[in-house]
């Protein structure tokens, strides 16, 4: 069963989180459920900023806010990248530039 964004347990119709609640989708839900509507999350999100006492911003708002806090607390802008291949590998200039994460 899935939490909604106060970690509460779900309170739906659907007899599987899946189909309707954890992967979102434009259509609605086949049982009507009245928490999958496209607007919940934006509602609910506003109940929870009003319940912190925060002021109303989007969720985006936060997405820069929590990378400028990174960034503010040391952590690298982009992961450093290693060598797909030995340094003394004579093959192409590109394939000793491209990293895994």
């Amino acid at each position: 069963m899935g939490l909604d964004l106060q970690g509460r347990p779900w309170k739906h119709g659907c007899d599987d989180p899946n189909k309707c609640g954890e992967q979102w989708h434009r259509k609605p839900c086949k049982k009507k459920c009245p928490t999958h509507r496209h607007t919940s999350d934006w509602r609910e999100w506003k109940v929870i900023l009003k319940q912190a006492g925060v002021r109303e911003v989007r969720v985006h708002d936060t997405r820069h806010t929590a990378g400028t806090m990174l960034i503010e607390q040391g952590v690298q802008r982009k992961p450093q990248l290693r060598p797909s291949r030995p340094r003394n590998d004579q093959g192409p200039s590109s394939a000793r530039t491209r990293g895994r994460p």
